[in-house]
């Protein structure tokens, strides 16, 4: 046989199996979407558009900052490339299908995983696991609930609940309240205005960020109320294409010797881990 015909088999089969041919060197070849990223120099991370903080947000220089941000930071520096953050999502739908259609490496911004999204992506094992809840307006929950227990008026509701647009939380509210009207906000602050003049009768977003809106504003709680589902979770965990198996592979490891455990109050009283550093 050839040596050129023989290169051309051994390039072939190493295609099939997702690596590249033997190096010059001897060294083991690195997984395709590995090198990808190693030889880009650069790990391409698509984000939500709007800071959240302290999972993510911009300072007036222009820095990236927050919980996920140094997830993410964290794994590019033991990749060995700079992490770039794409922050043009305006949905959280948006930010995961940037994944899909490979114009990111990985999709984090405390996103949820519902099982639509990952009829297109794959997921790490959740970094976070949060509770659903609601922001309540208080006069349309007595009014629908006459006399009864509230909790059970908000199980069976038949009024009109507000999510954010694009969000788990879309998907979770046609699950959880199947008889109510599910009314899309573009965001949070619109939303919890809307519960708050009784445009709708409830806002359903995870427990972190109820909580975090009324420890800015104890006030609201004259108008609204909080419920915690505590038979739901919402699991919070890394977008990847399905392609990148490898990719995937590292960052669960990544998150196994992380080993974060995180509590809502913790996430509340800023004290997050620091993960600089770190490896």
């Amino acid at each position: 046989m050839g040596i050129a015909l023989l290169f051309v088999q051994v390039f072939l089969a190493a295609a099939l199996l997702g690596t590249s041919p033997v190096r010059a060197d001897g060294e083991m070849p690195l997984a395709l979407d590995i090198q990808r990223v190693k030889e880009r120099g650069t790990l391409l991370v698509s984000m939500y558009q709007r800071d959240n903080p302290p999972f993510y947000s911009m300072d007036a220089r222009g820095q990236m900052s927050g919980f996920d941000v140094e997830i993410v930071r964290s794994f590019a520096r033991r990749l060995g490339v700079r992490p770039v953050f794409i922050r043009t999502g305006a949905t959280f739908d948006a930010v995961v299908d940037m994944v899909a259609r490979g114009e990111a490496d990985i999709a984090i911004s405390k996103i949820s995983r519902t099982f639509p999204r990952a009829m297109r992506v794959a997921y790490t094992k959740p970094y976070l696991k949060l509770r659903q809840a609601l922001l309540v307006n208080r006069l349309q929950l007595a009014q629908i609930s006459d006399g009864g227990e509230p909790e059970q008026a908000i199980r069976t509701l038949h009024g009109r609940v507000g999510v954010l647009a694009g969000s788990s939380y879309e998907q979770f509210a046609h699950q959880k309240f199947p008889h109510a009207e599910i009314v899309g906000y573009p965001d949070w602050p619109s939303l919890v205005q809307a519960v708050t003049k009784g445009d709708v009768t409830a806002a359903f977003r995870d427990e972190v960020e109820i909580k975090k809106i009324i420890k800015a504003q104890p006030e609201i709680l004259f108008m609204l109320r909080t419920v915690v589902l505590t038979d739901t979770v919402d699991p919070i965990a890394i977008a990847v294409n399905p392609d990148d198996t490898t990719l995937l592979t590292l960052l669960n490891l990544h998150l196994d010797d992380l080993a974060i455990t995180l509590s809502v109050d913790q996430i509340l009283d800023g004290r997050l881990p620091l993960m600089d550093g770190a490896f």
